[in-house]
């Protein structure tokens, strides 16, 4: 799904799978609960989260009834910004990277990702 959620009003969920360091998966929970606590703030619901330490992969889905306006503030939020170097801008939708910031990063804890915006199909 290719949608542009710049607009305002647009509801969306987005469906996030992480490939942890086989070795930082303790480290991985910890950030990643604080990360989830942000995005709840920012009127996110987390529809599930899922860790298969196996295959080192974490897979976990948000919603939000204004996908643009959650990322805004969540994007903002200084507790988020204390655990990554990815920023976002509403305006035109792009990425950036801030690599001055220090400490526990959750960029340091992932191998790869996989970020997507799917459909919520009913279950009947």
């Amino acid at each position: 799904m290719s949608q542009d959620f710049r607009a305002t009003g647009q509801a969306a969920t987005q469906l996030k799978r992480y490939w942890i360091d086989p070795d930082r998966w303790d480290d991985y929970l910890v950030v990643w609960r604080k990360i989830a606590a942000v995005r709840q703030r920012a009127g996110f619901e987390i529809l599930f989260a899922c860790a298969d330490r196996q295959a080192n992969i974490f897979t976990w889905a948000i919603r939000h009834a204004d996908f643009n306006d959650g990322a805004a503030r969540y994007y903002a939020d200084p507790e988020r910004k204390a655990v990554s170097r990815t920023d976002y801008d509403p305006a035109t939708g792009a990425y950036s990277n801030d690599a001055s910031r220090q400490g526990q990063m959750i960029e340091d804890l992932i191998q790869n990702a996989e970020i997507t915006f799917v459909e919520v199909e009913p279950i009947p």
